[in-house]
């Protein structure tokens, strides 16, 4: 009887086992994440004058002759598909001949330039330019329009008492001409010269939108009328 007890016992005991939940450890999948390239610091010298600049992701760029960063478009040579291009440089000192010492050496070398052909071409319309202060730099800048709608707007910084000029030139097609002022303060916060960093907030005090010049077609055999607008869409300066 003993025995037959015994027995039943162990095969209770065996489907008691059996029936208990399994514990398992589990263990989560690895999952591979790319790490994010950290930002790219570009910097190079022209002219006496140290420049340096963050480059956004994704763009393009180019030390050759001073600094050139592009959006989507090739740097040099070969034809880019369009948007925003930035180019920084410093003109060779004895290139303009600025008398006396005036208030804003940068604003007295634009207004100098915007009337020099052989620096601004025939093919295309400018503002007159305008002064401003940014951080310890003199400052001052015009807007361009040419005849294929580029838009460009030019800044020059004047180094304290170093009487030589950086000028930064940051253009776009038209149909991305209104990135322009959109995007300045973010595209040039941090921009340094010779160690100096610029804060991206003061140009926040240029008019936004930027009242690019209308372009005028020049007369032509076929044009009566003289001059001929393009299509063009701009405010008057």
């Amino acid at each position: 009887m003993l025995k037959r007890f015994l027995i039943a016992a162990a095969f209770i005991l065996a489907a008691c086992q059996s029936a208990a939940p399994i514990e398992t450890s589990l263990v989560p999948p690895t999952i591979s994440v790319s790490p994010t390239p950290p930002p790219k610091w570009l910097e190079t010298e022209m002219n006496g004058v140290s420049l340096g600049m963050w480059q956004p992701d994704g763009w393009e760029s180019d030390l050759t002759d001073g600094m050139v960063v592009a959006e989507h478009t090739a740097v040099s040579g070969g034809s880019g598909a369009g948007g925003l291009l930035i180019y920084l440089f410093v003109p060779p000192p004895g290139e303009f001949h600025i008398k006396g010492n005036p208030p804003n050496y940068a604003l007295a070398m634009l207004d100098q330039v915007v009337k020099m052909p052989s620096h601004m071409g025939w093919d295309m319309r400018v503002t007159q330019p305008i002064g401003f202060q940014w951080g310890e730099q003199q400052a001052a800048y015009y807007l361009m329009t040419k005849g294929d709608g580029t838009r460009a707007l030019i800044i020059a910084l004047a180094p304290p008492n170093l009487f030589k000029v950086v000028l930064c030139n940051v253009s776009a097609p038209l149909p991305e001409a209104s990135r322009i002022r959109a995007l300045l303060p973010q595209l040039l916060d941090g921009l340094t010269v010779n160690g100096k960093s610029l804060h991206g907030s003061a140009l926040d005090d240029l008019p936004n939108p930027l009242p690019f010049p209308r372009y005028s077609q020049p007369p032509t055999d076929e044009s009566e009328s003289g001059t001929e607008e393009s299509d063009v869409t701009s405010q008057p300066s």
